[in-house]
């Protein structure tokens, strides 16, 4: 999708938060009650089925024009019971994807508009889940020189290997395909410009073959690229209309077929791909079209067997077409001003998962024709209850913070009192949670983080870095089709320059709140981490308690700088628990 899809989102987004606020208006409920069930209803968008019984949901939890924490949120649909909740490193997670045990999360950050648009970070996150726990394997953050990233959509590399996790990945403020190859070890990052840089892409992908296919939605255009990443000669218009922007979106391929929505036009179609000579430069389609038209705003589409099932949002419904005749076979209606965005269906193909972006529930629909349709609560999802937080002792004054906390080879340690646990709390939703918020100025140097409890004799590592990667790439070439792909910067979290990447955004000072919380919003940059990185899944049948990870109290924290001629400056630090 592309600029005017950018402001598609955002006018849906404001028109479904005007009818939640209309909603509870006609209610009557208390401002501050309607306040607190507004922001606390989840935002949810990618789905995946991770077995028969259990789906995974993402949580953009936006509100009021501003991003809250990403979560992804796992839910068994039989028992209509709360697993877990993940919280995501960047905000925004919009894509998920679940092979043989490991899910992959891309959260795409936030985006600014205008004359020159700018995306933030975005991450790539892969966890193992094994049916009873949930692990972090790697957290990949990346930085796109000097636009920012904000990448969108993601697909598995067709060449991936047993040893290495191969991914590609499009970005919504650049015409450019990044791959993340990455193992439990080492990791490396490039970039291939397919588009000049003034092109606000926002491209979805999908994989035939050895290719990886990008369907760009300003353009309308089909790129193709090969197993090196290297895009090839052929590059088709899909759309229907000439000079006008239709919004080709959400494709899906099974065999040598292609299908395609368009976002603006309404249109569906397919193409033969194996009909495309792949090396000619002019090479066109010959689209099949279905009917009757979408209309606008299609959010999603699967392919069942010889249906294609479109997602309406702007309808709330299902939509049925058959292949092989084109014609629309069935129009299932969803509860209204919902807002479904996206689809998944489970392994065994008999159940039909939507998430509804307004509502802040999932919608469970059997996949034969005419079946039942059934709702989980948005109670599921909602966020968590709020913690408690505090600042360290040796930054409890304005003054330290405004002047910041400045850290040498020698290390500097912070040491937090004893915060009161919040009652009432379904421990659940609060697995893997961030606990530390950290900021540093930009001249900052290299650190090293060690944590104590208050049993501990000895200092030990912060897990979470163990698997934290960062990397910087500038995609700057000026001839988008003969430059090379340019290398990319990739360190451990412990072995980069804080500053550079974690810091406040201009607009947006932690020194100046007195609410030690408001750090962990990602309006402020900070470095959000957790203290362990394994959960375990709370089965009601269980009969004991345990200590769950994740939730253990931080004691003390040191900060030493590895580089004695580049300290550190501490500008902001929090802690919080439930």
């Amino acid at each position: 999708m592309g600029f005017i899809t950018v402001s598609k989102q955002v006018y849906w987004r404001t028109m479904v938060v005007l009818s939640l606020s209309t909603l509870l208006l006609a209610c009557e409920i208390d401002q501050s009650e309607s306040k607190a069930l507004y922001e606390s209803t989840a935002r949810l968008q990618a789905i995946s089925f991770l077995s028969p019984s259990v789906i995974a949901v993402t949580d953009s939890a936006y509100h009021g024009g501003k991003w809250g924490e990403g979560r992804v949120i796992l839910v068994d649909i039989q028992r209509k019971e709360t697993l877990l909740a993940w919280f995501t490193p960047i905000a925004n997670p919009q894509a998920l994807s679940y092979v043989e045990g490991e899910l992959a999360i891309l959260s795409s950050g936030t985006l600014i508009l205008g004359a020159n648009p700018k995306g933030s970070w975005s991450s790539l996150s892969l966890l193992e889940y094994s049916g009873d726990h949930l692990s972090s394997l790697q957290d990949t953050l990346i930085y796109s020189e000097p636009k920012g990233s904000y990448l969108v959509d993601f697909v598995i590399a067709p060449e991936r290997e047993e040893s290495q996790h191969s991914w590609e990945l499009s970005s919504g403020v650049d015409g450019v395909l990044w791959r993340v190859a990455q193992t439990h070890h080492d990791i490396d990052v490039s970039a291939q410009r397919f588009a000049p840089r003034e092109l606000l892409s926002l491209g979805a992908l999908t994989s035939w073959r050895s290719y990886t296919l990008l369907i760009e939605f300003n353009q309308d255009r089909l790129y193709i690229f090969d197993h090196s990443g290297a895009p090839l000669p052929c590059s088709p218009e899909l759309g229907q209309y000439e000079e006008v922007m239709e919004g080709a979106q959400t494709p899906k391929v099974r065999g040598d077929r292609l299908w395609i929505s368009f976002g603006l036009s309404g249109l569906l179609s397919h193409i033969d791909l194996d009909t495309l000579d792949l090396q000619d430069p002019t090479c066109s389609i010959d689209p099949f079209v279905y009917d009757p038209p979408l209309g606008q705003v299609p959010n999603d589409l699967l392919i069942r067997g010889d249906e294609v099932l479109v997602l309406h949002s702007a309808e709330s419904a299902l939509w049925t077409y058959n292949i092989n005749s084109g014609e629309r076979v069935e129009r299932r209606m969803l509860d209204t001003q919902t807002n479904p965005w996206h689809l998944a269906i489970s392994p065994d193909e008999q159940t039909l998962a939507i998430s509804e972006w307004l509502r802040g529930g999932v919608s469970l629909l059997k996949a034969s024709e005419g079946g039942e349709l059934t709702q989980l609560p948005p109670s599921l999802f909602a966020s968590p209850f709020p913690p408690s937080c505090a600042r360290p002792i040796e930054m409890t004054s304005q003054r330290d913070r405004e002047e910041g906390l400045a850290i040498d080879e020698r290390g500097q340690t912070l040491t937090w009192e004893t915060l009161p646990s919040t009652s009432g709390v379904d421990s659940k939703m609060l697995q893997r949670a961030p606990q530390l918020a950290l900021s540093f100025t930009s001249d900052s140097g290299a650190a090293a983080f060690e944590y104590k409890q208050p049993n501990d004799q000895q200092w030990r590592r912060l897990t979470s870095l163990d698997h934290l990667k960062l990397v910087v790439l500038d995609p700057s070439m000026t001839d988008f089709q003969q430059e090379p792909p340019p290398s990319a910067r990739s360190t451990a979290l412990s072995e980069a320059p804080l500053g550079l990447y974690f810091r406040p955004n201009e607009s947006s000072s932690s020194t100046a709140s007195a609410d030690p919380c408001s750090l962990f919003s990602p309006s402020f940059g900070a470095m959000r981490l957790p203290l362990h990185d394994e959960v375990t899944l709370n089965h009601r049948e269980e009969e004991h308690h345990r200590e769950e990870e994740g939730k253990r109290p931080l004691y003390q924290l040191r900060i030493t700088a590895l580089d004695s001629q580049q300290p550190l400056t501490l500008k902001d630090v929090a802690y919080r628990r439930w």
